[in-house]
């Protein structure tokens, strides 16, 4: 047999072919029922379905034509086998016999043929779903087959005749046998129901055990997959956790670079600011020895404990007598304090006059700080401070310039953030000057409210501090305090001293009676009695000891004079008189020079100075000088007070000397350094002006920090000569020593050394200011023996006339009057019949032809003269504003956009477009000028803020005023806090800002700012335009305020400030505005009289934009009195019409033009003249004279109306 095949449809035709083998072999032995299997048959089912149909009904219709149930239930079988025709094709196979065979049968056999036949159907549906089980295909071809047996035997019975079909059915076993063949196919059929169940149930099985060993398939995938997934996140996790600590520490190791560059760069700057304010070690040294045991009795002492205990603390003021220990006691206090951060300041002026300055006990302050680790590791704070001096250093050589006031709040300002710390200032009494004690008290007193400050002072019982120190703690150090310590001091000493033979009970005894709370007695007194060679000798001494600081040292001195013969006294006298007046510890070096200079020789003779000048200066001044680091100090400052005793009459004049007589010597002394030859030759002059004048082509720097070692005491006379000649002795010998300095070229290297910034001639400034205040205090026959003129003009004029011609050197010349071009331009001082404009255009000219014209020197010298052109009485603005723009251009191709010079060019363009009232175009300028000169010079440099105050003049000029305002008070506020009020440009500032606030209505911050700005240029300069112009303000001030006798007299100090000599403007601004304080009191008879005046007097001079402010008062008063048509006439000759050069007149034709005109002027006047120019081209008129509303220069020059 075959294997049954696979598929549904192939399977049900295999099943028929085995029923119909296995009907044909084991169901019949009548070859005449058996079926045929041909091929051919086999390959046309529906032919074979329609003959055997076709067949049926011929049997059919042979039947009788009553229809009886027989015939009904055989169509009902036929209808059935109809819809199965497709599945028992095979059975018919063209084979017309078998028809025959199957259509007969009987009633009963045709009633179960339906039963029988339905059965194939469901047979079908059972292969077609179960074609793999082999045992539904076998039974379902066994009941198949006894279908087949069934319907053939019944096909035979109705084939058979009627009586055949009666003998069958009555005298044979037919109907049995079919029966029996009905009961073969039901139980078949059950068999074939139970095998397609079980079929069904395999199927089931084999699906669920497919199923099962899926979901085991892909439960073991899915394991793996999460395995994988789990191994994947592991890997991810370990990846992401990998990249994440490798970006934490990238970037930490960015923030540690980051941190570590920061921290660098923060160290350079600290290193710069460290280098300074870096003072003598004796300023601040906490490290004084004491001896073991004493000073502790302080720690118990009640009040000691009360204050330790409070808070908030107030000031501790510890006051003893001279030599009571009390710089002892400050060492003591300092490494005994408990605080984190300890700060301690000596203000000892017998070994450093400038320790005894408040600006010194601030940057003492700020030093130890920078210093101290448990400060410095902070390093917000650390930031903080170094942020907040760094400006100063970019102004002031040395942090002695700088006001105290400032450098005091940037410590308070860190103060507040600090750590508790302990601040100590000791011998407060030596502050210099001794005006200024109130004010560092005052400050000492407000961080000492702080919770984490102690402040502690200590000095003698000096009665101006008691006045300032009254809400103070005290505590004395009196001789009963101290008695024990000197005692134990004594004791202690005796026994390092093996040489003093005495009993230590006898000289402690004589101490106690004797000393008067005084180590310093003991410890001179000890010294004393050791130089004695015996025992006696010492029992001498001691005895004869006198009791006081200054009997001691009269006595001691007058001992030691004994043995030095008149030239060694006069010797040791000097280095007294130069350590009294010394505002700096002077090195042996520097006074054996200064002792040098007291020959006839116009040159420092090495044969003059001292050998082995240390052993010498303490062989003459033993034991009351000592020797510390190199430099030479008193042992005591009561040492200097006993020097300069008053009453001297009582003394040997040998020993003591006035302040002003030691003042005297040093500023001798200092004068004859400073006019040693080698400092005016052309061989120091030619590099230090190269280098000072920011030359890029010379590879020569020169400055203090450079002289050479033989200029020893150069840089201490420069720096402090005329401080000593304000406090000296006048006498003719110094004038004329004065009157040689001022002459000479060694003028110009004291300048040239003094000054910092070689563009900032303030500080010169301030001396000149200074010297002409003293010179105004000598006498008649001293003023005739130099005069205070020669300052500046005279030696730079010398040196230029001598040196124009130089061939090795054509340009230092030139070089010399640049500088006096600058102050000049300062000052606004002649000198030598020459301006600064023509001072500067020489120098423009001579660099042109020593240098180039594309030199950057000889460009920046253009720009110099063009800054003259802007501001000079006879300017020229349009000149000055196109060569500037030519020369920026310039300066852009030579030296680039990196170097400030074609910026600070660009910053006079917009004061050129400034002055014509260009606003907006000069805003532009100005700014640029502003981000580049930060840009290269730095936010804090002398011309950044000069262009910051152009720019608010701008602005103000728009009627800004608050932004002018703000900007103002910015550039006043920063440079006056470092370079002091009376700085040229702090007073510039002051009176701006004060100007602005007066257009804002601030009266009373205008009137303090005005005040202050001119009380500080009448004190500095010469009459110039900036004094007239703060007088005018004050002026316009009162009368605001309805004080009209106030501002006459400001008026009257503009007149008597040569305002004649500042051009016709300024002089129409003063009496206009006298005019108008006659109509402020109804008085139009004088105002019309003096306004009159003004204009017939205009006609002589250009039209000026206070001219026309006069016009359109006076047109408002001849209307008053009805003379309309000569008020008209005053506007007729400004404008002309356009395309035209007539001018307007007053015929009727052209009035309606001059009303335009009036009404230009007024615009102008109320909204600016941008606003009046629109008005003006409107109409079709032009000006006769453009520049009759520019703007003069002034400092600022005030608008009167």
């Amino acid at each position: 047999m075959d294997p049954p095949a696979k598929d549904g449809i192939g399977r049900i035709v295999k099943c028929w072919e085995l029923a119909v083998k296995t009907f044909n072999t084991k169901l019949t032995s009548d070859p005449g029922k058996i079926i045929g299997g041909s091929s051919i048959s086999l390959g046309y089912p529906s032919s074979s379905y329609l003959s055997v149909v076709e067949a049926a009904q011929q049997i059919i219709c042979a039947c009788p034509k009553e229809r009886g149930d027989f015939r009904k239930g055989l169509e009902t079988s036929l209808m059935v086998f109809n819809q199965y025709a497709g599945t028992i094709d095979i059975l018919i196979q063209h084979q017309p016999h078998i028809a025959n065979k199957e259509i007969a049968t009987s009633t009963i056999i045709t009633q179960e043929a339906g039963r029988v036949i339905s059965e194939i159907g469901r047979c079908d549906r059972y292969l077609r779903l179960f074609p793999a089980s082999d045992r539904l295909f076998t039974a379902t071809s066994e009941l198949f087959a006894q279908i087949i047996n069934y319907l053939v035997r019944a096909t035979a019975f109705y084939s058979s005749p009627l009586p055949k079909r009666y003998i069958k059915v009555g005298l044979s076993a037919a109907a049995t046998k079919m029966e029996d063949i009905l009961k073969q196919i039901e139980c078949l059929s059950l068999r074939v129901e139970r095998e397609a169940q079980l079929a069904g149930e395999e199927r089931h099985q084999i699906a669920r055990d497919t199923l099962s060993v899926q979901v085991s398939s892909l439960t073991e995938e899915s394991q793996k997959q999460m395995a994988y997934r789990h191994e994947s996140l592991t890997l991810m996790q370990s990846t992401v956790c990998l990249q994440r600590e490798t970006i934490v520490m990238a970037t930490k190791f960015r923030n540690s670079v980051n941190l570590q560059w920061k921290i660098d760069k923060l160290e350079k700057k600290k290193e710069r600011i460290v280098a300074w304010l870096r003072q003598p070690l004796s300023h601040n040294a906490s490290s004084t020895p004491w001896e073991p045991g004493t000073a502790e009795w302080i720690l118990q002492h009640r009040m000691f404990r009360e204050w330790d205990e409070s808070h908030p603390r107030r000031l501790l003021w510890i006051h003893g007598i001279p030599g009571s220990g009390k710089s002892v006691m400050a060492s003591f206090l300092t490494q005994r304090s408990p605080s984190p951060i300890r700060i301690v300041h000596l203000m000892r002026a017998s070994t450093e006059e400038k320790s005894t300055k408040p600006v010194a006990v601030a940057a003492s302050v700020l030093l130890q700080l920078l210093c101290d680790p448990s400060f410095t590791s902070n390093l917000n704070l650390l930031s903080t401070l170094v942020d907040q001096i760094l400006p100063f250093l970019d102004h002031f050589p040395t942090y002695e310039e700088c006001p105290f006031d400032q450098l005091w709040a940037i410590f308070e300002a860190v103060s507040q953030n600090m750590p508790s710390f302990t601040l100590i200032v000791d011998a407060l009494d030596e502050c210099r000057p001794p005006d200024k004690v109130g004010n560092l008290i005052t400050k000492l007193q407000h961080v000492s409210s702080l919770g984490n400050a102690k402040v502690i002072v200590l000095s003698r019982p000096h009665h101006t501090l008691e006045g300032y120190l009254n809400g103070s703690v005290q505590i004395e150090m009196d001789e009963i305090s101290v008695a024990d310590d000197i005692a134990l001091y004594i004791r202690h000493e005796l026994s390092r001293t093996p040489r003093i033979r005495l009993s230590s009970e006898l000289v402690v005894h004589k101490a106690r009676h004797r000393a008067q709370g005084m180590f310093l007695w003991a410890q001179l007194m000890l010294q004393y009695i050791q130089q004695a060679s015996t025992p006696h000798m010492q029992l001498d001494r001691l005895e004869s000891f006198p009791i006081g600081l200054s009997p001691m040292y009269e006595r001691s001195l007058n001992e030691a004079g004994r043995k030095l013969d008149q030239e060694q006294l006069m010797r040791r006298r000097s280095i007294f008189m130069l350590l009294t007046a010394a505002t700096t510890p002077l090195s042996v070096d520097e006074i054996s020079t200064a002792l040098a200079l007291e020959s006839s020789n116009p040159c420092l003779d090495p044969n003059d100075l001292l050998i082995n000048p240390a052993e010498q200066i303490m062989d003459l001044c033993w034991p009351f000088t000592r020797i510390s680091a190199g430099n030479v100090h008193f042992v005591h400052y009561s040492m200097q007070e006993f020097l300069l005793l008053e009453n001297i009459q009582a003394h040997e004049t040998s020993i003591h000397f006035t302040a002003s007589e030691s003042n005297g010597y040093m500023a001798t002394q200092c004068l004859r350094r400073l006019l040693h030859h080698e400092g005016g030759s052309i061989m120091t002059l030619g590099p230090l002006l190269r280098s000072r004048s920011g030359n890029r082509t010379s590879d020569v720097e020169m400055g203090l920090k450079d002289i050479p070692s033989q200029w020893t005491f150069y840089a201490y006379a420069a720096h402090n000569w005329y401080h000593h000649l304000e406090k000296s002795a006048i006498s003719d010998n110094l004038l004329h020593l004065v009157s040689a300095f001022l002459k000479s070229p060694e003028f110009l290297a004291w300048v040239e050394t003094f000054v910092s910034d070689d563009n900032d001639m303030g500080p010169v400034v301030k001396i000149h200011a200074a010297m002409h205040e003293w010179y105004l205090k000598l006498g008649d026959a001293h003023r005739t023996i130099f005069s205070i003129s020669d300052f500046m003009g005279k030696p730079y004029n010398h040196f230029f006339e001598r040196y124009r011609d130089c061939e090795t050197a054509p340009e230092v010349a030139y070089l010399a009057m640049r500088r006096l071009g600058q102050y000049l331009n300062l000052t606004g001082r002649v000198s030598g019949n020459r301006t600064a404009r023509q001072v500067r255009k020489l120098v423009a000219d001579g660099l042109h032809s020593t240098l180039g014209s594309r030199d950057p020197l000889t460009l920046r010298s253009i720009t110099d003269w063009c800054v003259e052109l802007l501001a000079d009485i006879d300017r020229d603005v349009s000149t000055g504003e196109s060569t500037l723009l030519n020369t920026f251009e310039l300066q852009r191709e030579v030296v680039g956009l990196e170097a400030s010079d074609s910026y600070y060019t660009q910053q006079n363009i917009g004061l050129a477009m400034y002055y014509q009232a260009k606003f907006e175009n000069a805003v532009y300028h100005i700014e640029q000028s502003c981000e580049g000169l930060s840009r290269t010079l730095g936010p804090n440099h002398l011309h950044y803020y000069i262009s910051q105050m152009y720019l608010a003049r701008a602005l103000e000029g728009m009627y800004a005023f608050e932004d002018a305002g703000r900007i103002f008070e910015d550039v006043w506020t920063n440079w006056s806090k470092i370079h002091g009020l009376e700085h040229p440009l702090s007073t510039m500032a002051q009176c701006s800002l004060g100007v602005v606030h007066r257009k804002l209505g601030k009266y009373r911050s205008a009137e303090k700012h005005l005040t202050d700005s001119l009380v500080e240029r009448l004190r500095t300069f010469d009459p110039c335009e900036s004094i007239i112009d703060g007088s005018i303000h004050l002026a316009l001030l009162c009368r605001d305020t309805n004080r009209i006798e106030e501002a006459h007299v400001y008026l009257d100090l503009a007149e008597n400030s040569c305002l004649g000599d500042f051009g016709f403007e300024r002089y129409c601004q003063v009496q206009h505005l006298r005019a108008l304080l006659h109509l402020d009191r109804q008085n139009r008879e004088d105002a019309n009289k003096i306004l009159q005046a003004l204009i017939k007097r205009s006609r002589k001079y250009p039209p000026n934009r206070s001219v026309m402010w006069v016009r359109l008062t006076l047109a408002d008063i001849l209307r008053y009195e009805r003379q309309y048509a000569k008020a008209l006439s005053l506007f007729s000759d400004i404008f002309k019409l356009g395309g035209c050069e007539r001018k307007m007149s007053r015929h009727s034709e052209n009035r309606g033009h001059v009303r335009t005109a009036e009404q230009i002027i007024r615009t102008a006047k109320k909204s600016g003249l941008q606003v009046a120019e629109e008005l003006m081209r409107s109409k079709r008129l032009q000006w006769n004279s453009p520049e009759c509303l520019w703007i003069i220069f002034g400092g600022p020059a005030a608008d009167v109306f």
